[in-house]
């Protein structure tokens, strides 16, 4: 399960379970390329009032030790802006593979 924690003063908790993740995407704004940031976003196949939250491999993306960036969660997707573009890569790689090894153990063909 993706589980992703956003806010200071209000907390909010989603969680995509690796089956109903739709899309995960890279992308990069002026700004971000002259930084060498991109964001990723994470889509969810489920509807909005299903009440699908997200938490878990995107704290370990941000390597930097400094402050963490604001995380945009919607009813849908969540959006981790300005990573470091390797990092954001390493994100999408690592959600991939979550969900091939999921559809494995969900179907038991072995895809």
């Amino acid at each position: 399960m993706l589980t992703v924690q956003d806010g200071i003063i209000s907390k909010e908790q989603r969680q995509f379970p690796y089956s109903v993740i739709q899309d995960v995407q890279i992308s990069q704004n002026f700004a971000h390329r002259l930084f060498g940031l991109a964001s990723v976003t994470v889509e969810n196949a489920a509807r909005p009032e299903s009440n699908i939250s997200v938490t878990g491999i995107a704290s370990a993306v941000f390597l930097g030790g400094g402050a963490k960036p604001s995380i945009g969660i919607s009813d849908n997707q969540v959006i981790i802006p300005a990573l470091r573009k390797q990092d954001a890569e390493n994100l999408k790689a690592a959600i991939l593979q979550k969900m091939q090894s999921n559809v494995s153990v969900d179907t038991g063909a072995g895809l």
